[in-house]
Parts: structure tokens; sequence; C-alpha cells
């Protein structure tokens, strides 16, 4: 609309003879500060203006700085002195009896309302625009009634109708041959087209636009840069981030370049980047855009953009990793939601799902239960089924956390009906590689296979490289216990490479850690120790202690497949020491029955024997059924060694027959290794024979190097 002013005002300069200098000047100068966003300056200027052809007698003259006036006034919200100056405006004009002049002050009263969001008003003044417009033939006069009547039945909820009058106007623009308002009328149809829910011509429209006119003299740049952001938010809405990202750029590159633009329009790209960041997990980068829109918020008061950003960096904080200030902000998002400050369920779900994400991570199990239980309960009456499915998702989690396993799977596979249901494939992907990591939990291998190799299948229809990166790292951990060697060494190294590419440090360690340990079992352990090394070196600058407790432990355990028992020992308990931090009994158990057979092969048997037992009680305390049946063959083969085989025997016994249920076949291996040992010390050697043969067989399928060693002792 302001730009339409300036030019009429231009053309009624251009006729003037006497001060035509002064008045080219202030017009210039005005439009130059109206563009920049400059208001003020610009009122001061257009009021010059004003006063000078009032000594001029010109009422056109006068016309048209009235308007220009008037138009500073709506832009500022000084909507009184906006209606004053438009009604002086129509007077003059209807004394003239000039319907063109009729007409576009009829526009501006049109726009006086819509900026109020009085769409009824605002449409009946631009449709009386039209009607006398259309008659006189004034392109501009027509095509800007066109567009204004247009957006009053966008935002009523007509958009067809829109597109209809749109592709009146750019049939009148193109009549004109005039590309100042044919690019301009160009881009609004595909404003139009795309509320009509036409996205590809919306898209395409809108490029075409920004195209054609960048760098020439017809150049519309307000309307470039928002239609700059409408294609981001397209982007956005098809998760094309990067894309997304480019766009608000080329917004804002266009906004610095023309000059000084509001606070508003940099508040809203800063705050749509903090959500494209978000997106893309870089909580760094979101953090400092929400920053940056949480400064524009603050001059221009805006409470709902101050909540907004809490949220946005409550989010980020808590993907950081730093609940405690996560909490904080969220805690300020959600007072505003609660408020009604803001009236977002979308994003007030996220919100809380991001509480309870820190709440979790402080500890706080019940806390968090509470609050993913109000996300379902928010979401119980409305038509979201992707963030009831992150809701079901992470209370599943929870009672993963606390071994409450079935309850999990259930939720597990509700939420990822959900994602199905809503094409959101890497999502379900994702929940069936949990479900078989809780299946295998649980003791059944072959449940939790198929489970694995679902994830797999799918896939082939996701187009994430993060997702396959995670979906690949966790097959090749059961292929890796189930003996499908070549598979999980070609997962592991896609899956590191995913990492290393999109600079997850995290995901790179435990890759690298459990490609190593892979590496162990198949006895390369020259490149197990490389790999380990790695792996401990980002695990400690990450201080990631979990992962470097197990990645020590390994390596420890490297140590002790090579005999130098003395450096295991230390390596091991080093681990113990770091495990004990992170308070986890399940890894407690594992690492500490690694120490016990270090004890073992150093003749330390009661340290062995004390160390085994506590082993076993973690194992069972965590539920953890694997490390169960390994330690308990563990205590079998250090009764052995103290000379009691019948106790040895019948431990042994009973683990290899839940290893059996289990499809375990690392523990089936190692069951009948131990029988085999303990039937020589009977002197049963035809029961050791057919033992030590079972173990070359499962050892053989999982690629150990202890199959010939097996072998060898059944043939001896």
């Amino acid at each position: 609309m302001l730009g339409i002013f300036n030019r009429r005002v231009k053309q009624s300069v251009a006729q003037t003879d006497p001060v035509q200098d002064e008045l080219k000047r202030l017009v210039q100068e005005a439009t130059n500060a109206q563009e920049r966003g400059e208001y003020a300056k610009a009122l001061e200027l257009y009021r010059s203006g004003y006063n000078l052809a009032l000594t001029l007698q010109n009422p056109q003259i006068v016309h048209v700085f009235l308007n220009s006036i008037g138009a500073i006034h709506v832009a500022t919200d000084k909507y009184e002195e906006a209606e004053k100056a438009f009604e002086e405006a129509l007077h003059i004009a209807k004394q003239l009896k000039q319907p063109v002049l009729v007409a576009r002050t009829l526009n501006n009263l049109g726009e006086l309302y819509a900026k109020q969001a009085q769409w009824e008003k605002a449409q009946n003044y631009h449709q009386e625009a039209l009607e006398l417009a259309r008659p006189t033939g004034d392109a501009l006069t027509i095509i800007l009634a066109l567009e204004n009547l247009a957006r009053d039945y966008i935002e009523q909820g007509n958009p067809q109708y829109a597109v209809h009058l749109l592709k009146e106007a750019v049939t009148v623009a193109e009549a004109k041959q005039d590309p100042y308002m044919g690019y301009g009328v160009l881009g609004r149809l595909g404003e139009a087209s795309l509320a009509a829910g036409d996205v590809s011509v919306g898209r395409r429209l809108m490029a075409e636009a920004i195209q054609r006119s960048t760098g020439t003299p017809f150049e519309r740049p307000r309307l470039i840069m928002r239609w700059l952001v409408k294609l981001a938010d397209i982007e956005l809405g098809e998760k094309q981030y990067q894309n997304a990202l480019q766009l608000l750029q080329r917004a804002e590159d266009v906004a610095h370049r023309v000059g000084v633009q509001s606070a508003a329009f940099f508040m809203h790209t800063a705050l749509k980047s903090a959500e494209v960041y978000l997106h893309l997990k870089n909580y760094t980068a979101a953090i400092a855009q929400a920053e940056r829109a949480e400064v524009h918020a603050r001059v221009l008061d805006d409470e709902v953009t101050l909540a907004k950003v809490a949220g946005y960096i409550g989010i980020a904080l808590q993907g950081l990793e730093q609940p405690d200030a996560a909490v904080e902000k969220l805690s300020i998002a959600l007072e505003a939601y609660e408020n009604g400050v803001i009236d977002d369920l979308s994003e007030q779900t996220k919100v809380l799902l991001a509480l309870g994400r820190s709440q979790q991570q402080l500890g706080k199990t019940e806390q968090a239960l509470s609050t993913y239980k109000k996300v379902l309960e928010l979401l119980d009456n409305t038509d979201n089924p992707l963030r009831r499915a992150e809701g079901l998702y992470l209370i599943a989690s929870v009672h993963a956390e606390n071994n409450e396993r079935d309850e999990a799977i259930n939720l597990f596979q509700e939420a990822e009906r959900l994602y199905r249901e809503n094409n959101e494939l890497g999502q379900a992907a994702i929940i069936r590689c949990d479900i078989g990591n809780l299946r295998r939990a649980k003791g059944d291998f072959k449940a939790a296979l198929n489970d694995f190799e679902e994830a797999l299948v799918m896939l082939s229809n996701i187009d994430n490289p993060i997702i396959r990166g995670f979906v690949l790292s966790s097959v090749a951990n059961i292929y890796t216990e189930t003996g499908d060697i070549e598979s999980a060494q070609s997962f592991y190294q896609e899956s590191i490479k995913i990492a290393q590419e999109y600079h997850d440090r995290l995901a790179e360690s435990l890759r690298l850690g459990n490609m190593a340990w892979m590496q162990v079992q198949i006895g390369k352990l020259d490149m197990a120790f490389i790999n380990l090394e790695k792996a401990i070196a980002i695990s400690r600058e990450l201080n990631a202690m979990l992962p470097m407790a197990i990645q020590t432990n390994n390596l420890g355990w490297v140590y002790y497949l090579r005999h130098d028992y003395d450096q295991a020992r230390r390596l091991i308990e080093q681990a113990l020491v770091e495990v004990e931090v992170t308070e986890s009994v399940q890894w407690r158990g594992v690492i500490k029955g690694n120490l016990a057979m270090v004890k073992l092969a150093q003749h330390d048997l009661d340290a062995a024997q004390t160390l085994i037992q506590e082993a076993l009680a973690d194992s069972r305390a965590a539920q953890d059924i694997e490390n169960t049946v390994r330690n308990q063959i563990r205590q079998a083969m250090i009764l052995l060694e103290g000379g009691e085989l019948s106790t040895a025997k019948s431990l042994v016994e009973a683990a290899e027959l839940a290893a059996r249920k289990m499809f375990y076949r690392r523990g089936q291996a190692e069951a009948a290794q131990a029988l085999a040992e303990i039937a020589s010390k009977e002197g049963d050697q035809e029961s050791a024979k057919r033992y030590f043969e079972e173990a070359a067989r499962f050892y053989q399928m999982l690629h150990s190097p202890l199959a010939n060693e097996m072998q060898k002792m059944a043939n001896s």
C-alpha cells in the first residue's frame, strides 16, 4: 500500500512547477525513510510536504500527502489519526469528483480496518473501491483494490475466491505491462494459492516473483522478505530444515540491504530460525537465535514471544542435558500457557514433554510420569496423534528405565502404531529398536532379532541419515550376539561414518566402542584396542561417564585375553570406579563379573568369589538376564577351581537351560564350555568331548576363535 502512495505522489509532483524540487526531495526522503521503517522521520517529511502543498492550493497534491500521512499512522497503530487523515482525503477526492482518488482513499480506509482485523468492514471499503475503480481503467488502483480484497477473503476463510480476484489482477497488470505491479500481484497470487491448499503452485509463484524482481528497478523488498519467510515455512513443514534456514537468512539479508527494518520482523525470523535449529538438534544455535528473538521481544514488550523464547531455550537446554536450567525456562513458558497468554496446544505439549524429559534426567521419575500423563490428558479430545505418540513413547521410556518391561513394550507398540499410521516411519523404526532392546533384556533373543530386522526393513522408506545410523548400529549390536558378523561390521562402519558426518560425537563414541567389542569377540584384538582407545578419548572429552566406564572395562578385557592380568585388573578397577558415579547397577554387575575372572586368573579365589557374588546380585537386581546367565557360569568356574564340582555343575546346568530358552548363543557356548571342563574334572571324557564339540559349534556360529580351541579340546 505505502509504495503505491509514493508513486502517485511522484506523478503528481511531476506536474507542478513552483517549489517542485523541494516537493520531490520531501517525497524521496520520506519514501526512503518509510522503506527503512523510520516512520517518525517519514511522518515529519510527509507533513512538511502536506504543508507545502497547502501553500500551492493544489487539492490533488494535498490529497496524496494526506493518504501518505494516514498510511504512516496505520503502520504505527495510530488509528484515530489515520482515520482523520483518510476522511479528510476522501472529502477532497469527492469535491474534486475524481473516482480514482475516491477509490484510492476507500482502499486506504479498508486497510485501516484490516490492520485492526475488522475484516468485514475492510472488505466493504475495498469492494466499494474496486467498483469505483473498474470503470476508470486505472490499473494501479484496480490492482490495489483486488489485492486488498483478496487478502480480506483469505482472512475470512475463503482463499479460493481470493485466487479468483488475484488472477484478474494479474491480467490487469499484464495488460498494463507494469513489472512493478506485476511482480507484486504474482507473489500475492502465490500466497493465496498456498492459503487455498495448493502448495506447489503457491511455492512456484512466490519463487518466480522473487527471482524475476530481485536486483531490478522493480524490486519489492518488503514483499520479497515476506515471501521468503512464507517459503521457509513451507520448507519447515516439509522437514527441509537446511532450505528453511537459507530462506530465512535471505530474508534477513534483504532486510539489512534495504536498511532499518522493524524489530518485529527480525524477532519473527530469529524465532523461526530457533525452531528450525531445534528440529536439527543444533541446540547451541537454537539458543543463540532464541536469545536474539528475546532482545527484540523485550523492546516490543511482546509477552507471547517472550514465553515462546523461554520454551525454545528450555527445550534446547534439555537437549544439551542441562536439566536444572531447562526446568527453570520451561516452567516460565508453561506459566504463560496456563495463564492464557498463549493458546497453542501443540506448543504447550512440546514444552511439557521437554519438562518431563528434564525431570527424568534429574531422576524425578514420578514427576516425569505425571508431566507425561498431563500431555495425554490435554490431547484426549484433540486430533494430534503424533504428539500423543511422543507422550506415549516417553511414558514407555520411564517404565523401561524402571525395568517395567511389559508395560513399556505395550506403550511403545501403541506409539509405534500412531507413528506408522501417520507415515512417520523414522520414529516407528526407532521405537521398534527400543522394543527389540526390551525383548532382548527380557531374554527373548529370537523376538528381539525380529524387531531389529523389521526396523531394518523400514529404512528403505526412510530418507534420514541420523535415523539410519541409529537403526544400523542397533541391529549391528544384536548381530554381534547372533553371529552375523559380516553384516554387523558393515552396519557399524556405516553408522560411525554417519555420526562423524553429522558431528554426533557421543554416537561416534558408542558405535566405535560397540564395534570394538564385536572385534574382541571374533579375536581381532589389535583392531579392538585401536577403536577402544578412540572411543575412550571421545567419551572423556564429552565427560560421558557410563560409556567411558564400559569402554575402559572392555579395554581391560582385551588385556585379559592377552594374559596381561595386571593391566587388565588396573583398567577394570578404574572402570568400576567410573561406573559407581553413574549408579548403573546393570553395568556394575558386568564389570564386577569381568574383574572376578581377572582375580580367578591371578589365583585370588576369595576375591573372585566375593566379586562374582556381588556381580550376580547386581545383575539380578537390574533384571539383566544375559549377564545373570554369564555371571552364574563364571561363579561355577570359580567354584570348580575350588573343587566344588557338584555345586558348579548345578549352576551351569541352570544357566544353560536359561540360555537355551533365550536363544542366547554366547551363553550356550560358555555353558557348554563350562560343562565340558566340569566333566573333564569328573573324569567323564565322553561327556567332556560332547560338550566341547557343542561349545565349538556355538563359538563357530559366533565367529569366535574359541571354536578352534574347543574343537582341539574335543579331539584331545
